[in-house]
């Protein structure tokens, strides 16, 4: 078992196995003998997860075989610098977010069904928030962009900007390994390609830098593109 790739590891992803190989870890077992003050820096909580997978001291409940993921949500939020004036600056900081959302999701392998999103209005701080189904499950940033701002206008919620912060979640999660349905127009393997494309993206910007690579909508908004809220993503456990 010490022998086999690190990739077969519970909630161990491309992104993750990319991580982990860069840094010499391409086995089960150099993994296990890692001091957990090492794995730690590398992935947070999340690094002594896997560290106990690697060394066989889960001890968490047998899960169904039906595939659900023990983690029930993965979100990011922010309150910005500046407001948000535009829907251009709300896809902005969307995209920001579920860029880290998306990330987060990949590095533990896991796809979304249904996408949350909440604005915030600069005056007098109201609230408003949707949800969405997707028909299939994603772990495309864009995918989580388009359902957040599909939901931002069918609620109109355009007429109450400016905003001062945003969220955005993604729940119905299940393991990215799982056999997905195929469809008559091959959508299914265009977003296999995009996220083996999205998976080099997020291994470049881990090495080089967030801003090493950058969506043209964040790029020329210099009000807003600084925004970094990977380390600040949020999970929800059963």
């Amino acid at each position: 078992m010490t022998n086999t790739p690190v990739s077969a590891l519970l909630y161990v992803g491309p992104a993750t196995t990319k991580k982990l190989n860069v840094r010499g870890v391409r086995i089960i077992g150099d993994l296990a003998n890692l001091a957990p003050d090492i794995v730690r820096s590398w992935f947070g909580k999340v690094g002594l997860m896997l560290l106990m997978f690697a060394r066989g001291e889960d001890t968490s409940p047998v899960m169904p075989s039906e595939g659900e993921a023990p983690v029930l949500s993965v979100g990011n939020s922010t309150t910005t610098c500046v407001d948000m004036q535009t829907p251009d600056d709300v896809r902005c900081v969307f995209t920001i977010l579920a860029e880290s959302v998306a990330a987060r999701m990949r590095e533990q392998g896991y796809r979304a069904r249904c996408v949350h999103m909440h604005v915030r209005q600069a005056e007098g701080l109201y609230v408003h928030a949707g949800q969405r189904t997707i028909q299939f499950p994603t772990s495309l940033t864009r995918d989580f962009v388009n359902v957040a701002m599909q939901i931002f206008y069918d609620k109109g919620y355009d007429r109450f900007l400016p905003f001062r912060s945003i969220g955005i979640s993604c729940t119905t999660l299940s393991s990215r390994g799982m056999p997905t349905q195929m469809d008559m127009f091959g959508d299914e393997e265009r977003r296999t390609r995009e996220e083996d494309l999205e998976d080099t993206i997020y291994w470049l910007k881990d090495r080089f830098g967030h801003k090493s690579i950058e969506i043209g909508i964040c790029k020329f908004n210099k009000r807003l593109r600084e925004i970094n809220t990977k380390e600040d993503d949020k999970y929800h456990t059963l």
